[in-house]
């Protein structure tokens, strides 16, 4: 299932300064399989090493795009979202030094990249009516905008999130969510997470 990604809650490992110039990924899986691949890459960005967990990235969805697998391309597209949304700040030294390998994107403007990524996916995941990958995509999305202190655009990928769950549930009315038991189910955590944006202060302003 798809881990819903609480900012607040991750936690990273300390800094590799060769993880970060891009030195062997250690602890990894060598595969030419892109969903083990974007599996390394989720490891590589959780360690705090961009480098190797972008390269993870470019070779799963070049794979996944020369099989012409559109939930495959999906989820890479999600995992390149992930990769700059979770960018910490010793990611600019990567920057700096070498540049990631999508030439728009900067450590500055990683939010917008981070964004541009979820809709990609979000719009192939749509199209194959995953809608439990549509609920994670624009949750995050939500939060991609929430840091950018978008809140009208943080709030209606908030809710858009919950119709997808609503959508998922209707398709599928045993599917199950994974969430932290003190939230109860989806609308309460997305609830908590609308009042943490201060969605309810856009909504008076409308």
């Amino acid at each position: 299932g798809f881990i819903q990604m609480d900012l607040m809650m991750r936690s990273l490992a300390p800094l590799c300064f060769a993880g970060l110039t891009g030195c062997a990924a250690v602890g990894v899986i060598a595969t030419d399989d892109p969903w083990q691949q974007l599996e390394n890459a989720q490891a590589m960005i959780e360690q705090n090493r961009p480098g190797p967990a972008e390269r993870f990235i470019e070779q799963a969805l070049a794979e996944c795009q020369k099989q012409g697998d559109s939930l495959c391309t999906a989820a890479a597209y999600r995992e390149y979202g992930i990769f700059f949304l979770w960018a910490t700040p010793e990611w600019h030294i990567y920057d700096d030094r070498f540049g990631f390998s999508d030439k728009e994107a900067t450590y500055a403007n990683r939010y917008e990249m981070a964004a541009k990524y979820f809709l990609m996916s979000e719009k192939l995941y749509a199209q194959s009516s995953k809608f439990d990958a549509v609920t994670n995509v624009a949750l995050n999305l939500g939060f991609t905008y929430e840091a950018q202190k978008n809140r009208t655009a943080a709030c209606q990928a908030f809710d858009a999130s919950l119709q997808a769950n609503k959508e998922n549930l209707r398709l599928n009315p045993t599917a199950k969510i994974e969430l932290p038991e003190k939230y109860g189910n989806y609308q309460n955590y997305i609830s908590i997470r609308k009042q943490h944006a201060g969605c309810a202060a856009v909504n008076a302003e409308g």
